[in-house]
């Protein structure tokens, strides 16, 4: 069963890490739900379990960007889909 877990984890992993370097999240919000802190929440957690120096330089420009955005605009105040 941890098997099945873990590889399922390191499937959605993959998917994000794709999307984050091609460039697909940037039109993200910034929401923990439905935006980017989620992404960059699981992604941490992820790579505490499973470091990979390799994805971890996509995170990092992934929040380089993250934190620009959250700097050069005002967004909604709402949990699911903006700046809480």
């Amino acid at each position: 069963m941890k098997t099945q877990i873990e590889h399922k984890i390191r499937e959605i992993a993959d998917v994000l890490f794709r999307d984050m370097e091609a460039g697909r999240l940037d039109a993200e919000s910034v929401g923990v739900l439905a935006g980017k802190t989620g992404v960059i929440v699981f992604c941490e957690h992820f790579l505490r379990a499973f470091p990979d120096p390799a994805k971890e330089a996509v995170l990092e420009r992934f929040l380089e960007n993250y934190f620009e955005q959250l700097t050069s605009e005002v967004g909604m105040l709402t949990y699911c889909g903006g700046l809480t």
